[in-house]
């Protein structure tokens, strides 16, 4: 709600106006749908993956949302491997950096801690990899995790938990892209 001041013929005249009221489709064709740069967690490559092993530790996705504080949808996630990854992987995203455990341990009841889990706001699956003749790829569509960036930042933070068996030669060769609608 802002003042509006009127003038005519010299005599003012203050009023109160109220704030736009957008319509679902004007809102929907102010936001913008944008792929992030995509990110290259580094993964452990000795001994193989488990269920439940932590895959990669946090790693920044810069600009997920458009403007700082900003909230968005991540709507989809392209992931892409050097190596022939048959077992998926979860993504957590969450708005902190911090350390979650030992790359390639189980995660346990310390790791990671209560504060760094009252940050994460969604987890995405990428429920198996898909292989080629020199590599695989997988993809989770529909997502719908809706995010929100820390104040004062666009960037989010994503790490990963193996799904299962997971066999890692090129440690920096996983890629991961995500498509969102920014607010």
């Amino acid at each position: 709600m802002s003042d509006l001041t009127i003038t005519t013929a010299g005599q003012s005249e203050s009023k109160v106006s109220g704030g736009e009221f957008l319509s679902s489709e004007k809102k929907l064709n102010q936001m913008k749908v944008v792929l992030t740069e995509g990110v290259n967690p580094t993964c452990d490559t000795t001994p193989n993956y488990a269920a439940g092993d932590l895959f990669f530790n946090p790693i920044k996705v810069p600009n997920i949302v458009g403007v700082k504080g900003g909230s968005g949808i991540i709507q989809s996630v392209v992931a892409k491997s050097n190596d022939d990854l048959s077992a998926g992987f979860d993504i957590v995203i969450s708005t902190s950096e911090g350390s979650i455990g030992t790359i390639n341990d189980a995660l346990s009841s310390e790791s990671p801690d209560d504060a760094t889990i009252q940050r994460v706001q969604g987890v995405i699956s990428i429920n198996t990899m898909i292989p080629t003749s020199t590599s695989s790829f997988g993809f989770a569509s529909n997502c719908g995790v809706v995010i929100q960036a820390a104040e004062g930042t666009r960037d989010m933070y994503i790490w990963g938990i193996a799904r299962g068996a997971i066999d890692i030669n090129d440690a920096d060769g996983l890629f991961i892209r995500l498509g969102v609608i920014q607010d």
